[in-house]
């Protein structure tokens, strides 16, 4: 009963669930061909009626029932959730999937929280599970598209505080670029990278080694460097090996999806109109209730919560900037270049991409709240309170 862009909860826009794509990797995994498993896993075949795009999930049953013959190829991407989703299918089903993703999921989530408070202490716990709350995580384990980030984002946070010999983070970060792009539906990728990078920066910055911004940035671009390095290396070889197995040159496709995920136009909307939209819209996803529908509404109420974070901050500010303040504010602005550099893709699904904001929230709140002075913040609470009971 449920549709392609189902939401079972029409007052909550963020619980949106993208059966369309789940349905495609359903059939492309229903759909591959046991004697050419290379050729057919390159390919990423699946059916679907030319023309009409707009109800996978019955392409999908029709795949099932009336053994249709896969007459799509969707060889972008490396599609590597199927490699768990075609033995899960032979023995569960898509809802028993779902349930699985529920679980995992949220006990991953939870085990992070723990550890945060274990390592990094109350302060990141609560800002963490803060922004979790704010993505809309609820709906992430309904949808396989979704969740692959999610894991993989989760489990990477995990092992970045659990490394001790931190001389091979880089290397965490390289594996975690070039997963994150085998398993990826092109999603909330970001998450994957920006995430680790804000609990990793705090822990240093904790543990006293961020002693200036030049080097801290230098060891950031170099994390960064190399998590891009592995995930555009992984999405290049896709095209390299698709071209040379299936003998035929896969770029021109490649290089057309990547012009229309850019700088397409999103129903012949204009690209400035297209690039503002693609802001506004997924800064929209992070206000519960559709607070608002508008673009108007969401700046005013966007600039509002900055405002209150910088009054906050500039009442109780230390005499001097901690420099990890500086890093966490450049990783906030990550999922919103993103935002801009892929206009059509951000503000065509802006339902689910929003949830890269995740990192955004982190890294301001942690920027906010280490350059508070506690002592001046206790001793105006201090105030307060003696002036309302003077006794």
């Amino acid at each position: 009963n449920e549709t392609d862009f189902y939401n079972p909860l029409l007052s909550e826009e963020k619980f949106v669930i993208h059966n369309y794509a789940d349905a495609i990797w359903l059939s492309i995994a229903y759909s591959i061909d046991s004697e050419h498993p290379l050729k057919s896993a390159l390919e990423g075949k699946y059916y679907n009626e030319f023309g009409d795009r707009l109800y996978n999930i019955n392409f999908y049953r029709d795949t099932i029932e009336q053994n249709k013959e896969a007459n799509t190829e969707y060889y972008r991407y490396w599609h590597g959730t199927i490699l768990f989703l075609r033995p899960l299918l032979t023995k569960f089903t898509y809802m028993d999937i779902r349930y699985m993703n529920v679980l995992l999921l949220t006990g991953l989530c939870f085990a992070l929280i723990i550890l945060l408070q274990q390592k990094l202490g109350m302060r990141a716990a609560v800002i963490f599970a803060a922004a979790i709350v704010s993505v809309g995580f609820y709906a992430v384990p309904y949808c396989i598209e979704y969740v692959p980030m999610f894991y993989i984002m989760f489990i990477s946070s995990i092992a970045v505080l659990f490394l001790k010999d931190k001389k091979k983070i880089p290397y965490l970060f390289l594996i975690t670029g070039i997963c994150s792009n085998f398993f990826d539906f092109l999603t909330v990728e970001t998450i994957t990278l920006c995430v680790p990078l804000v609990l990793h920066f705090y822990e240093l910055y904790r543990k006293g080694k961020i002693k200036d911004f030049k080097n801290s940035l230098k060891y950031f671009i170099k994390l960064c460097t190399l998590w891009l390095g592995g995930y555009l290396f992984t999405w290049m070889s896709k095209w390299l090996i698709a071209s040379i197995v299936l003998k035929r040159n896969v770029m021109t496709n490649v290089m057309e999806s990547v012009s229309q995920r850019t700088v397409g136009k999103v129903q012949e909307t204009p690209l400035l109109k297209q690039l503002i939209n693609a802001l506004i819209y997924n800064i929209r996803g992070l206000f519960p209730f559709n607070l608002t529908q508008n673009t108007t509404g969401t700046v005013i109420l966007f600039l509002a919560v900055l405002f209150v974070l910088f009054a906050v901050w500039f009442l109780y500010r230390k005499k001097k900037l901690e420099e990890v303040s500086k890093v966490f504010f450049i990783i906030a602005l990550i999922p919103y270049l993103r935002y801009l550099v892929m206009s059509n893709h951000s503000y065509a699904h802006y339902w689910f991409t929003f949830r890269a904001q995740i990192s955004s929230i982190m890294a301001v709140l942690l920027a906010v709240t280490v350059n508070i002075d506690k002592d001046l913040l206790k001793k105006e609470v201090k105030l307060k309170l003696l002036r309302r009971n003077p006794k």
